[in-house]
């Protein structure tokens, strides 16, 4: 399970704290809810919904993600009127945990700039 969370998610700069707090949640959940969910993300598809999006949308993404492509992630940017996109680096799927300076600050910033409009 550590190799899995650790290939799957991140780049190999998580600590030992990241990867064990990955590996134990992924433990935690039911097998046939992480199917079922997995399986309903192949039916998915709210394509159609992007563009009404009226709100400010801000995507980050990890650069060597590969549960979640950085292309989706800049076609949601693509696809989302007034968004925008941070991708961290480096960083897998649990960016979050892996650059979470970068994420705050991400963050931070994004809601600064919203406090201005």
């Amino acid at each position: 399970m550590y190799l899995a969370a650790e290939i799957s998610g991140f780049t190999g700069h998580e600590t030992r704290g990241h990867l064990d707090f990955t590996t134990r949640l992924g433990l935690l959940g039911s097998p046939g809810v992480l199917a079922r969910g997995v399986l309903a993300m192949l039916r998915f598809d709210e394509t159609q919904t992007l563009p009404k999006i009226l709100i400010p949308v801000q995507v980050i993404a990890g650069q060597s993600d590969i549960a979640t492509r950085l292309w989706a992630h800049h076609r949601l940017k693509h696809d989302i009127p007034n968004s925008e996109i941070v991708v961290l680096h480096p960083a897998g799927h649990m960016g979050l945990m892996e650059r979470n300076a970068q994420f705050a600050e991400a963050v931070r910033s994004f809601g600064d700039s919203l406090k201005k409009v």
